[in-house]
């Protein structure tokens, strides 16, 4: 017996749509059903006239809380980001590091997924700063997607680009892309020039 089966909804996904039965059990979809074929389930959903649709992943969010108070929370919360997600589809959504702290370490990280831990209502990641040499291989032993990196260390203000998430030397970013390659954990980098921004 499956925990749920969803009927009579129009399925959508990359191959086209059907009119099928979904069958779950735990968090996962474990088959496909004609009308009629579907097994026992603890729960039935009645669907008709409905689309199904998979969950989408929201892979570049910027949620402002980080794991400590005083930092961006005013702006939203951990809580109100992932609440909106699921309003709109999102199944799950992976943060950037331009939170206070700012992930750049296996402490800070962990820290800040306590929060998640407690406060999201979907699935969530965060792509913590690789700007740590030492950090990188730590981090990338947890289930991080990818790390990101600011190309910009100092815009004269501390948000979005506050101290631990940038930086400007070449060869400095050079160095975390060969850390990460080796940790096969992908690095996103932010562009910006440190000089222009100097100007500015």
């Amino acid at each position: 017996m499956l925990d749920t089966i969803i009927k009579n909804g129009l399925v959508v996904s990359s191959t086209g749509r059907r009119q099928v039965s979904i069958g779950i059990e735990g968090e996962r979809i474990v088959g496909l059903y004609e009308s009629g074929q579907e097994p026992e389930a603890s729960e039935v959903i009645d669907a008709s006239g409905l689309a199904i649709l998979p969950g989408g992943i929201d892979m570049h969010s910027h949620h402002r809380q980080g794991a400590e108070p005083g930092g961006y929370e005013y702006k939203e919360t951990i809580e109100t980001a992932t609440t909106q997600c699921a309003a709109g589809g999102i199944t799950t959504s992976v943060a950037m590091p331009n939170v206070v702290p700012p992930p750049n370490s296996l402490e800070r990280l962990e820290a800040l997924l306590k929060v998640y831990e407690r406060s999201a209502v979907v699935d969530y990641n965060v792509n913590p700063a690789g700007t740590v040499m030492e950090e990188i291989p730590r981090l990338a032993a947890t289930d991080i997607g990818a790390f990101k990196i600011f190309m910009v260390v100092d815009t004269g203000r501390d948000y979005p680009h506050m101290p631990g998430i940038g930086m400007h030397d070449h060869g400095e970013i050079m160095a975390a892309m060969e850390k990460c390659a080796e940790a096969g954990v992908p690095l996103m980098i932010h562009p910006h020039d440190q000089s222009l921004m100097d100007h500015i």
